[in-house]
C-alpha cells in the first residue's frame, strides 16, 4: 500500500492511498479525521474504490492510477514526514 498524507497537515487530517492487489485491480482509498490533533487512523471515515487491471473499462484511469503510485512513493523518498502509513517509534 502507498499513501500520502494531505498537503495541508496539520490541519488537514485527510490520507490518500492507493494499493494494487494480487490480480492487479487497484483499490484507492481516502480517509479523513474530523478530529483535530488525533492520529488514530482506525477512527478515520473511509471511501473506497476499486478499478479491475485485468479487464478494465477505464484503461486510462489504471495507467493514470499507477502513475500515481510512482508519484507517491517518489514524494515520500523525498519528505517521508509526509508518508503513510507514519512510521511508529
Amino acid at each position: 500500500m502507498t499513501g500520502r498524507c494531505e498537503d495541508m497537515r496539520p490541519y488537514g487530517k485527510g490520507v490518500l492511498s492507493v494499493d494494487r492487489d494480487n490480480e492487479g485491480d487497484y483499490h484507492i482509498q481516502i480517509m479523513v479525521d474530523d478530529r483535530q490533533g488525533s492520529d488514530d487512523f482506525e477512527n478515520y471515515h473511509r471511501v473506497s474504490l476499486e478499478f479491475v487491471s485485468h479487464c478494465s473499462r477505464s484503461p486510462e484511469t489504471i495507467k493514470a492510477l499507477e502513475n500515481l503510485m510512482l508519484a507517491i512513493e517518489k514524494d515520500n523518498e523525498q519528505k517521508p514526514d509526509m508518508a503513510w502509513p507514519p512510521e511508529r517509534g
